[in-house]
Formats: C-alpha cells, sequence, structure tokens
C-alpha cells in the first residue's frame, strides 16, 4: 500500500529560514499547524546561516503544545563546503528519526501534512513532487529518455537508508566537484538518487504553490 499502518507521532519537518523570510516562515508554521491531525505534533528545525536575535525570539516562541521549533545555525557545516543542499542536513540534524519532510516555504498549505509524511518509503531514498514536462526537457542532458525529474521543494527521506547508503558524501561530492558546477542542488539529488526515488503522486500533494 501506499500508506503506511503505524503512525509516528511526531512528525519531523526541515525548513531554511533567513531574515527576509521570518514573518513568511511564522505564518507558513502556524497554516501547517491548524491542518495538521489532532493526534499528530510537528518536530520543526529550522536551519540558517544568518539570523537576527529579535527574528530568533519571534520563531521560537512558535512552539506550543503540538509544535516544536528548534534553530540550527549551519553555518560552521556550510562554511567548508562549495555548497550543499537541505536533503544532506535534513539527514545529519534528524538523525535519530526514520524519515524527515524537506520542505521550500513557496507552497500553499491546503491539508494534512501527515498524508506526505506517512507514504510508504520501502526502499527509496527520496520521494518528491515531480517536475513538469518542460522542467524535465530543460534538463534532457542530465535523465535518461522518458525519465521525469523530481522536484525537490517538497520531499521525504528516508533517513536511515539515506545514512547507510552513505548518499550525503556522494551529493556533498558532487555538489563540491567543479564538473558539476552547471546543475542545481535539485539536479544533484536526481542524479545521486536516480534509481532509488520516488513520487509524491498528486492524491497526496497537501501543497500549492503560491
Amino acid at each position: 500500500g501506499e500508506v503506511e499502518r503505524e503512525m509516528t507521532q511526531a512528525i519531523p519537518v526541515l525548513l531554511e529560514v533567513e531574515d527576509k523570510s521570518t514573518e513568511h516562515t511564522c505564518k507558513w508554521i502556524a497554516t501547517l499547524a491548524e491542518h495538521l491531525s489532532e493526534e499528530r505534533s510537528l518536530d520543526i528545525r529550522l536551519v540558517y546561516n544568518q539570523l537576527s536575535m529579535e527574528h530568533k525570539k519571534q520563531l521560537l516562541q512558535l512552539s506550543g503544545q503540538r509544535v516544536k521549533v528548534v534553530l540550527y545555525n549551519i553555518k560552521k557545516y556550510t562554511a567548508k563546503q562549495r555548497r550543499t543542499c537541505k536533503e544532506i542536513l535534513a539527514s545529519l540534524i534528524f538523525s535519530e528519526y526514520e524519515k524527515v519532510v524537506c520542505l521550500d516555504t513557496g507552497w500553499c498549505v491546503e491539508d494534512d501534512i501527515s498524508k506526505i509524511y506517512d507514504l510508504n518509503m520501502d526502499d527509496c531514498l527520496i520521494r518528491a513532487l515531480r517536475d513538469n514536462e518542460k522542467e524535465t526537457e530543460q534538463k534532457k542532458d542530465i535523465y535518461l529518455a522518458g525519465i521525469t525529474g523530481m522536484n525537490t521543494a517538497v520531499s521525504v527521506i528516508n533517513v536511515q537508508l539515506w545514512t547507510q547508503k552513505l548518499i550525503s558524501e556522494q551529493v556533498q561530492g558532487l555538489l563540491n566537484d567543479t564538473k558539476y558546477e552547471k546543475y542545481n542542488e535539485q539536479e544533484i539529488l536526481n542524479i545521486a538518487c536516480m534509481k532509488q526515488r520516488a513520487f509524491i503522486e498528486e492524491a497526496f500533494q497537501v501543497f500549492v504553490y503560491e
């Protein structure tokens, strides 16, 4: 089946935040909580490079009975790399979980995020949205004929399998390799996870692009 039978109480979510996006992120987290099933809670970890003390306080005040918000300064990690991606950060920060939801906040929440989190991962490293045909056509040098690209603006990472197969090391190696400079982070993930990925099908999508 598509959905796991045993549901996990807390849903881990990783978001990137910066000063200029703080107000939007606060509203977005509140909307995420509004749509959440009563029996579930959110473990939200916000990663940042630079954030003012005022905005840190504002974000931490979102914590409550069903929402926990924690801030992570990733400057020490990112300073060592030419570039990185949120999926690598998620595998490090949420190592105690079996899986984690990684999100961009440019999406409008329309339903319960549990629908995505509870999807079976099986032997998949990552589940993500589908690229549209135009995006896939633009990246035809990456994909084999007929292979659709994945859009990692909304994704679920299989943390345990990801760690076991050393995917972070593989992806970070490609991101640091000057031969792959023309590819963005999403494209690098497509290359690294091509054989062990799945899509979040339309019936389970709870976000609409704003």
